[in-house]
C-alpha cells in the first residue's frame, strides 16, 4: 500500500519533512497489530510515498456499520475516531 501526500501538499517542504519523519518512526515498529513499513520512495504521479504492508480486511467504519457485533465490543471503541 502507498501512503502519500494529497496533491496540494506534495511540493510543500514542511509536509515532505513530516512524511519523512513518519517513515523514520514507523520503519522501526515491529508489532503484529501494526502494518509493516518497507520503504520511502518517489512514485511517478504521486510524489513521495511510504510503502507499507497491505492488510486484507475491513475498516473500523465498515465494522461499526455491520450488525451482530456484541455491545461490549462496540462500546470499547471510540466512535469519534471514525472518519
Amino acid at each position: 500500500m502507498l501512503k502519500g501526500l494529497k496533491e496540494p501538499y506534495r511540493q510543500d517542504t514542511v509536509y515532505q519533512v513530516l512524511l519523512q519523519k513518519e517513515y523514520e518512526i514507523t520503519i522501526q515498529l515491529q508489532h503484529p497489530m501494526v502494518a509493516s513499513v518497507f520503504s520511502l520512495e518517489e512514485v511517478e504521479g504521486l510524489g513521495l510515498c511510504i510503502v507499507m504492508e497491505w492488510i486484507e480486511g475491513t475498516t473500523l467504519k465498515e465494522w461499526l456499520a455491520e450488525e451482530g457485533h456484541p455491545k461490549n465490543q462496540r462500546r470499547s471503541l471510540d466512535r469519534k475516531s471514525v472518519v
